[in-house]
């Protein structure tokens, strides 16, 4: 079954953000909503790497039930920084 996106924000400046999104991540899969997407507003301005791997280890957990992260950038660089590594497709938008 699937089920509407759910909304996170996250700063890349927040030393919390990949917990965060993990947290986001473990409550799509407990609460059953396989399929679900997780749409991440990111602010920033630099692209951590804690961040990169944050989003990708938690966009393999939810694919293997159906789901998906898209990736809202708020700002250009981050928006650059996305597009120079290939991320931008490999998230959803």
């Amino acid at each position: 079954m699937t089920h509407g996106p759910q909304r996170l924000q996250l700063s890349v400046d927040d030393p919390d953000a990949p917990a965060d999104l993990e947290a986001a991540v473990g409550a799509l899969l407990g609460g059953h909503r396989h399929g679900a997407p997780l749409i991440v507003d990111l602010d920033g301005e630099h692209l951590p790497t804690a961040i990169v791997a944050a989003l990708i280890g938690n966009l393999r957990r939810l694919r293997e039930v159906g789901g998906s992260i898209a990736l809202n950038p708020t700002t250009q660089a981050l928006r650059d920084a996305l597009r120079l590594y290939g991320l931008d497709h490999v998230f959803a938008r």
